[in-house]
């Protein structure tokens, strides 16, 4: 899992949406598909992140998580849950 901090993994996160939708800024109360984005750039999306965060991220996160904000919250969620399973006796 991730050792990097939740301010970082926003960074991460939002840098990858901006380049896989290629784009300079983005709304982060809009969609993934409402921003362009595809079926396959949702994949590109999710295998680019889990090797960017050491995370498995299934495809269907994206469209169940489907703004940046929602996606982002779920992610780091998602990530301090594992990080606890991790560390459980």
């Amino acid at each position: 899992m991730s050792k990097s901090t939740p301010m970082n993994q926003r960074k991460i996160i939002e840098d990858v949406w901006k380049e896989i939708l290629r784009m300079s800024t983005i709304d982060a109360d809009l969609t993934f598909m409402d921003l362009g984005g595809t079926s396959l750039t949702a994949n590109m999306l999710v295998a680019k992140l889990g090797k960017s965060l050491g995370m498995s991220i299934p495809v269907i996160r994206v469209f169940e998580y489907p703004t940046l904000r929602q996606f982002t919250k779920f992610l780091i969620g998602a990530d301090v849950a594992e990080s606890a399973k991790a560390g459980a006796p």
